[in-house]
């Protein structure tokens, strides 16, 4: 009937209706899904760019920081290299001056050692100019008192001598002899003259 042919033709228009919505809502939605899609491909994208970008950073961060030490390291190494030379150079300085001054100290040394030496051979030869000389006089003085001792020894003699003689000769004149012939019988007697009389000095 009409009524059922505008029934179903009302079913029909609405079932295209539904699918035509259907179909909208469909594409609709393969458009939202593509475009999450292309934002998450395009934070996927950010998210590998800025990772690499900080792979990156990190990477000359650590070639930066590796340059800096290994400067640093050789500053180091140049200013401890510096350092040496300089405590050598100034070592090398103070045993210069040390071996100057020890040397000096050495030829005040030997200076005053060859002045004392000198002084000593100068007293030695002045101690046995005068030892010399003491031992001179002492042998001039002794040579002096043995010829003094012996010139008393015979002054002594000569008056003991003379007084025996004299003793003799005034017994002999004593017996009445004169004396010329007195003092020619004593000198006879101690020339050894007169045989078995002897006078005893």
């Amino acid at each position: 009937t009409v009524a059922t042919l505008k029934a179903a033709l009302v079913r029909l228009e609405k079932e295209e209706a539904d699918r035509a919505e259907l179909e909208k809502l469909r594409a609709a939605n393969a458009e939202r899904e593509r475009n999450e899609a292309e934002k998450a491909a395009a934070a996927e994208a950010e998210r590998q760019r800025v990772e690499a970008a900080l792979v990156e950073a990190e990477r000359q961060e650590a070639l930066e920081r590796e340059r800096a030490e290994q400067i640093a390291r050789i500053q180091r190494d140049a200013a401890e290299a510096a350092q040496r030379e300089a405590e050598r150079a100034a070592q090398a300085e103070r045993d210069r001056v040390q071996a100057e001054h020890d040397a000096a100290i050495a030829a005040e040394r030997a200076k005053a050692a060859e002045a004392e030496r000198l002084r000593q051979a100068e007293a030695d030869r002045i101690a046995e100019v005068e030892r010399q000389r003491a031992a001179r006089e002492a042998a001039e003085r002794a040579e002096a008192q043995r010829l003094a001792d012996e010139q008393a020894r015979r002054e002594a003699n000569t008056r003991h001598v003379s007084a025996v003689m004299r003793a003799a000769k005034e017994a002999i004149m004593a017996c009445g002899v004169e004396e010329p012939v007195a003092k020619a019988i004593v000198i006879a007697i101690k020339g050894g003259m007169i045989p078995a009389v002897t006078i005893g000095f």
